[in-house]
């Protein structure tokens, strides 16, 4: 592995043999009257290197074929979907014909001849906590989804939702009871407040309990 035949060495000329290509595999030749000796030439293959983002590949190689596979791992506040790969060649030119599979995490990627820079691209998916509400939207959610299933849970008697405790800005109106969240790139936690009321209806204490349904 990793050598290929390279030329024919031997005592050609010094026994006469004048019609052989020595860099064909096979050759021939017209056999003199003297003895021929002849030595089959190997030569190491080139080797390149696939350097990988998020991914796994063959690292240092011959030219071939091999597999790779993304490797991004979710965490308690990340989850990650693939998406796809991107190829760059030692030049700075696109090299997507390398892979075989562009859209699928385990493909297989062709070395010709030069160095390949691969990353496998993700969609990531960032936590939501949703405390106090009856259909919490908890969940992992991508930059810009839309969720609109969040509501306050119902509260005890003397309490009323009064708002949102919202840190990262991500509800579109925070005194509505059933507002419309638009994630952000970041993990994030809103927070339903209740509030008691006096024997006029005013609000007069606020407060975050989480309350049986």
């Amino acid at each position: 592995v990793g050598w290929v035949f390279d030329h024919w060495d031997g005592n050609f000329t010094e026994a006469g043999v004048t019609d052989i290509i020595k860099t064909n595999n096979p050759t021939w030749f017209t056999m003199p009257e003297n003895d021929v000796e002849a030595v089959m030439v190997r030569r190491e293959l080139n080797k390149f290197t696939v350097y990988t983002t998020n991914a796994t590949g063959p690292g240092n190689a011959y030219v071939g074929t091999y597999p790779i596979a993304g490797n991004l791992r979710d965490t308690e506040e990340y989850k990650y979907t693939f998406h796809h790969w991107t190829c760059v060649d030692a030049d700075g030119n696109n090299c997507m014909h390398a892979i075989a599979n562009p859209n699928a995490i385990e493909t297989e990627i062709t070395l010709t001849d030069r160095s390949l820079w691969i990353e496998a691209v993700y969609t990531t998916h960032y936590k939501l906590t949703v405390l106090y509400a009856q259909d919490s939207g908890d969940g992992y959610y991508y930059e810009g989804e839309v969720i609109d299933t969040v509501r306050p849970n119902t509260p005890t008697e003397g309490l009323v939702f009064d708002h949102w405790e919202d840190p990262m800005g991500i509800i579109n109106n925070i005194y509505d009871p059933t507002p419309t969240l638009t994630m952000k790139n970041t993990t994030a936690k809103v927070i339903a407040i209740f509030a008691s009321q006096d024997a006029s209806g005013n609000s007069v204490t606020i407060t975050g309990e989480e309350v049986d349904d």
